[in-house]
């Protein structure tokens, strides 16, 4: 065999092993094929294109077509219990309201402004989009005879509200926040490392190492309290648990470890006036903010812990915590502090961010 044939040879066995390759890492990773279909987004509403992939957008409704969308990927989140931001995903009045506005949309499609859908690095398929975009076209078909409930659609529809009681430890706005500042990380238990096989993004994920009224029974609470440094979680450079955070832990626990939620809308449990750093901002920071913005590990350069390093990010914090377009959103893309909480800061800011 000639060198001239033993070379072309090996160019072709170098091919087929690249493709193989690309093959096999995008069915292995499905992050990386949610980004590969991604790309085909781009025209999402090219009927021919969908058609050939099998993915059919010429009459769509909310009951054959959106509802197992949203269940797929959203009402772990935005449900009737857990209504993140506000949202309840699980029915169909619930899911006009971000469609109505834009946001549903928006979302899915990372687009500029919008809070990223199902998260930052998640994408839905390119045929869920645009079976999103043709409902709404199509005016939110309920079913496939074409109805439409006019009563949901001709009114202003806003999500229920279930109000805060000082006695209950709420897992939306309490548990959840302390679980994805200091657990649900990159190369721990988040969506994609799934660190010793446990998830730690929602409360399906997390109640499989919870055992309702039992906290001394939880893989939780005792990773939390245990003596041996290789076992206590979270683990370094993240800090570990205050015992304040340790206790409202073993308290949602012990009332059930119920997926709960609330908003605080009695001025009354919401005072704004003469603000103090340290009894009233700080709080929010360590609840919220202080698993990736701490002094060991400051994600993006933020240190969240101190009265400095708060300072140095203070013009940008309110847009932040907000979500306002052109600023990033935090705690995350899906999960937003409260209404009080908000307006703590805000106030801080505005009466002159004094270390008090």
């Amino acid at each position: 065999m000639s060198i001239k044939t033993k070379h072309i040879i090996s160019f072709f066995t170098i091919v087929i092993l690249i493709v193989a390759c690309s093959h096999d890492i995008a069915n292995f990773n499905p992050l990386l094929t949610s980004r590969l279909n991604d790309t085909v987004a781009k025209t999402p509403f090219d009927s021919t294109l969908n058609n050939a992939l099998g993915c059919d957008t010429t009459k769509i409704n909310y009951v054959e077509h959106i509802k197992p969308i949203m269940t797929k990927y959203c009402t772990s989140c935005h449900s009737s219990t857990l209504k993140l931001g506000g949202y309840d995903l699980s029915n169909y009045a619930g899911t006009l309201i971000p469609a109505k506005s834009g946001k549903l949309y928006g979302s899915v499609l990372h687009a500029v402004g919008f809070s990223p859908m199902p998260s930052t690095n998640l994408f839905i398929s390119t045929c869920e989009a645009s079976l999103i975009k043709r409902w709404i076209d199509q005016s939110y078909l309920v079913d496939s005879a074409g109805s439409k409930d006019t009563t949901v659609l001709n009114q202003p529809i806003t999500p229920s509200v279930n109000t805060c009681s000082l006695d209950t430890v709420y897992f939306a706005s309490q548990i959840l926040p302390l679980m994805t500042s200091s657990c649900a990380m990159s190369g721990c238990h988040d969506a994609i490392s799934r660190r010793e096989g446990i998830q730690m993004t929602d409360y399906a994920n997390i109640m499989k190492i919870v055992r309702a009224g039992s906290p001394s029974n939880s893989k939780l609470y005792k990773s939390l309290v245990d003596s041996d440094p290789e076992n206590k979680m979270p683990l370094p450079p993240i800090p570990y648990f205050t015992t304040a955070q340790v206790d409202l832990v073993y308290k949602w626990i012990l009332q059930g470890a119920k997926n709960n939620s609330c908003i605080n809308t009695s001025t009354a449990n919401c005072t704004t006036t003469n603000m103090s750093y340290s009894k009233d901002i700080q709080p929010i920071f360590a609840s919220n903010c202080n698993g990736c913005h701490n002094a060991t590990a400051p994600s993006g350069g933020i240190n969240l812990t101190t009265y400095n390093g708060t300072i140095a990010i203070s013009a940008r914090l309110v847009g932040s915590i907000t979500h306002a377009a052109g600023y990033s959103p935090m705690p995350t893309s899906t999960i937003q502090l409260n209404t009080c909480e908000i307006n703590k800061i805000s106030a801080w800011i505005q009466q002159g961010k004094i270390n008090n």
